[in-house]
């Protein structure tokens, strides 16, 4: 295969790779910019090409390379843009190479590697748009698993008294806690957050709670009653566990910041959990059900 012919089909696969990085990242540029960058990805080729120790093989001058090409296509004006734009191109790149050579693999065994060049002796049309597809594909339910995730986790003020503490909640929809008296939802909050707004008699009381005990009420002397009319016993049943009993106090109101709007309520009773909700603290409480709709 002549080094015209690779440079030309580098020039397209460049092209397709950076016009997809900018759909996928949702950022502008022009035909101009994008042939520019996809010319300046592909010239590294030459000298690979005919020197087999070339500067251009190592790892270092190929991440230069690849954040040259995004600075020539975006030119991106702040550092964290620009460091979202690589990571974009970077995973569009990894994506499409893994599916064009496993597909490739799969219908065809004539590849061979000259000079740390990959090379195909025929490349079909068709693999070329198979590859595409599968790879938007890719990308694309994994963006949105990722957005999914993201956009169930959302901020929280709680409001007792004076104070407020602000913290993350997850829409969960395996949260069907209801206080059973008033019937009112329950939100599952990490003790280590509502202990910042607690009064001390109320923290020193609540860290001697037993999950067995809490009908022993043996040391609420030195707490002020309206505190204690915050108190609820909240029932609830787990693997391994028929007979649960939480804690609930009972908030002033609730602020839940959606991407629209922002709910205040009021008719809540918080859980409290002493253990953590998330294992990279990404959330700390547990949203209701019923909270998720209007």
């Amino acid at each position: 295969m002549y080094i015209d012919v690779i440079l030309l089909e580098n020039i397209i696969v460049n092209y397709l790779i950076l016009y997809i990085t900018a759909v996928i990242a949702k950022y502008k540029s022009n035909a101009l910019r994008f042939f520019l960058g996809s010319l300046v990805g592909s010239l590294y080729i030459i000298p690979m090409f005919f020197y087999r120790n070339s500067v251009f093989q190592t790892v270092p001058l190929k991440l230069m390379l690849s954040a040259l090409i995004v600075i020539i296509v975006f030119y991106p004006p702040r550092l964290r843009e620009f460091i979202r734009l690589l990571s974009f191109f970077y995973l569009v790149t990894m994506v499409f190479g893994g599916v064009g050579f496993s597909l490739y693999y799969l219908f065809s065994n004539d590849g061979y590697i000259y000079k740390g060049i990959f090379m195909f002796n025929d490349i079909p049309v068709m693999l070329i748009i198979i590859t595409v597809l599968i790879g938007c594909c890719l990308i694309y339910y994994c963006i949105a698993y990722v957005k999914k995730i993201h956009k169930n986790i959302m901020q929280m003020d709680i409001v007792i008294d004076d104070d407020t503490i602000t913290t993350y909640a997850l829409l969960d929809t395996g949260n069907t806690l209801y206080e059973p008296i008033n019937h009112q939802p329950v939100i599952i909050v990490e003790f280590d957050v509502l202990e910042k707004i607690l009064p001390e008699p109320v923290r020193e009381y609540i860290l001697t709670l037993d999950q067995n005990c809490l009908f022993d009420f043996g040391s609420i002397d030195n707490i002020e009653p309206q505190w204690l009319k915050r108190f609820r016993l909240l029932p609830f049943k787990d693997i391994g566990k028929e007979n649960g009993m939480l804690l609930g106090i009972k908030p002033d109101e609730l602020k839940i910041y959606g991407e629209d709007e922002t709910k205040v309520i009021k008719d809540v009773i918080l859980g409290v959990y002493f253990n953590k909700l998330s294992n990279n603290d990404e959330y700390c409480a547990l949203l209701h059900t019923d909270l998720l709709t209007d």
